[in-house]
């Protein structure tokens, strides 16, 4: 059930979302407010382009200091991309259905990873939220929230709750990537 704050903070985000279409500089404070909102404590959304494996589009809200070498020495070594094309669009998923979805063992691969040792575990995350945006043959778009290991488990009514938001989230980003690709 939703409280009080939730009901009135997810049509504040929403407008939010919304004006970051006409301006993309409004990402990350609206990236805060999503991450505020399901608890989290970084907040990134990215779309990569197919064919080059380049960001076409990456914005990011958190601490610099942490995001900065996920961005630069641990992207690239995420194990969780292949699942991507099996994840249905604006449905949130936490770590436990990538384990589910990636068959038995990847929780431990994970765990045995270099990201997750040097960067995952020193920084105390623990969970995500995260979102297919946008499922094309040329571009692949996706919404993630990283909790804190101290944070309480992620519930299905978050879950909900985040799901709610996401169709809004994928429809300003793919407008402002047709936008984009107009301009071009």
């Amino acid at each position: 059930m939703q409280t009080v704050a939730e009901r009135t903070q997810l049509p504040q985000i929403v407008e939010s979302v919304y004006d970051c279409i006409a301006d993309q500089t409004r990402w990350r404070d609206t990236l805060h407010q999503i991450s505020r909102f399901a608890d989290g404590h970084l907040a990134m959304i990215a779309v990569i382009d197919t064919a080059s494996r380049c960001a076409r589009f990456s914005v990011s809200y958190g601490d610099e200091q942490v995001l900065r070498p996920l961005m630069s020495d641990y992207a690239a070594e995420v194990p969780f991309y292949s699942v991507v094309p099996h994840m249905e669009l604006d449905v949130p998923i936490t770590v436990d259905g990538i384990y589910e979805m990636q068959g038995p063992g990847m929780r431990q691969a994970w765990l045995d990873s270099r990201i997750a040792r040097e960067w995952v575990a020193p920084n105390h995350l623990d969970d995500f939220f995260w979102v297919a945006l946008m499922k094309r043959p040329t571009r692949v778009g996706t919404m993630m929230i990283v909790t804190h290991k101290d944070r309480r488990a992620i519930t299905s009514d978050e879950i909900a709750q985040v799901g709610l938001l996401a169709p809004h989230v994928r429809r300003a980003i793919t407008i402002s990537d047709l936008f984009e690709a107009e301009q071009q």
